[in-house]
C-alpha cells in the first residue's frame, strides 16, 4: 500500500519500502534496491518492523518492534547502520517511536500518551513523561535535538523538548494565529 514508506533525505532517488520483515532502499530511476534492515537479523527470530523513521544522515533509525505471529508490540527498535549496532527498548504498550534529527534521541510514544526519552548512545531512559503532567507529547515531529508535538491533554497546545540539555518550552496557538510563550529558539548543534 505505500503506507510508512519514505524518501531518503540525502538522495532524492532513493525511497525506503518494506513489508515488516525486510526495508529496502529502492532506486526509483534505475529500479535497484538493496536491503538496509531486516527484523529477524536485528532483532531476533519471528519478529516484523514497521512505523520506520530516519535521522537526516539516513544512517540511524527506529521502529515498532512486533511480534511476527500474535503482531503483539514489542517495544521499539534502533539499529545505527554505521556501527552495525542495535538497541531495543521494551514497551508493549507502545504506539509510535521517533528518533531526532541527529539521531542520538528516541521518544516513545504509549497508547495512553505518556513518553519516553531515551539516549540512544547510552541506551539510558532519560526522561519520563505522563501525559496528566502537561508535559508529554502527542502527535509529533523531531527537529535537530529536539521534539515538537501536541500538548497532551490540551489540543490548543504545542510543547517542545530540547533534548541537549533537556528543557521544555511551550507555545501556544489559536487558528491561524501563533502566540509564542517562550521565544527562545530551539538550538541546532552540529
Amino acid at each position: 500500500t505505500g503506507e510508512g514508506w519514505y524518501w531518503n533525505n540525502q538522495n532524492q532517488d532513493w525511497l525506503y519500502i518494506g513489508d515488516r520483515n525486510v526495508w529496502y532502499r529502492y532506486n526509483v530511476v534505475n529500479g535497484t534496491q538493496q536491503v538496509f534492515m531486516n527484523a529477524v537479523g536485528l532483532f531476533g527470530a519471528n519478529r516484523e518492523i514497521l512505523q520506520l523513521h530516519s535521522n537526516y544522515n539516513d544512517t540511524k533509525h527506529v521502529c515498532t518492534v512486533r511480534d511476527a505471529t500474535t503482531h503483539a508490540v514489542l517495544g521499539a527498535g534502533y539499529y545505527n547502520e554505521t556501527l552495525g549496532t542495535t538497541r531495543f527498548y521494551a514497551d508493549a504498550n507502545l504506539n509510535e517511536a521517533n528518533v531526532d534529527q541527529s539521531g542520538r534521541w528516541i521518544i516513545l510514544q504509549d497508547n495512553d500518551r505518556s513518553n519516553h526519552i531515551y539516549d540512544n548512545d547510552t541506551g539510558a531512559l532519560v526522561q519520563d513523561l505522563a501525559p496528566t503532567t502537561g508535559n508529554a507529547l502527542g502527535h509529533m515531529d523531531a527537529g535537530w535535538e529536539y521534539f515538537v508535538g501536541a500538548y497532551e491533554p490540551s489540543t490548543n497546545n504545542t510543547v517542545v523538548w530540547t533534548l541537549n540539555p533537556m528543557s521544555f518550552k511551550g507555545v501556544q496557538h489559536f487558528n491561524a494565529a501563533v502566540t509564542v510563550m517562550n521565544q527562545d529558539p530551539c538550538p541546532r548543534s552540529l
